[in-house]
Parts: structure tokens; sequence; C-alpha cells
């Protein structure tokens, strides 16, 4: 039952980190358009996934 608690709060913060990302790419697209036509460049940086503990957790939960 534990590991099972364990994994549902890991899908979920997995979901939220997935969701926020999504999020600021379509902002960046959003923007991109108007600001354009006034030439405005705008730019966004998402970055791939960092060692941190987290991840190796993630990554364990993935391997069994």
């Amino acid at each position: 039952m534990k590991k099972i608690r364990f994994s549902t709060f890991l899908y979920q913060r997995i979901c939220v980190y997935q969701i926020s990302k999504l999020a600021l790419t379509g902002l960046v697209k959003g923007l991109a358009p108007p600001c354009a036509r006034m030439n405005i460049r705008v730019n966004g940086v998402a970055p791939g996934y960092m060692d941190t503990p987290f991840i190796k957790i993630v990554s364990m939960q993935k391997s069994t």
C-alpha cells in the first residue's frame, strides 16, 4: 500500500512539472506573433532534466 501511495504522489509531481513546462511553451508561442509585428523577439528557455534527487527517484520507479 505504501508503494502505491508513493507512486501516486510521484505521478502527481511529474504531471505538475509537465503541465507548467507546457504552459510556459504556450505562453511564448502565444506572445511571439503579436510581438514580432513590433520587431520584438520572444525567447523561452526550457531545460531538460537536471540531475536532482527527484529525477533519481523517477528513474528508479521507471526501471522497476
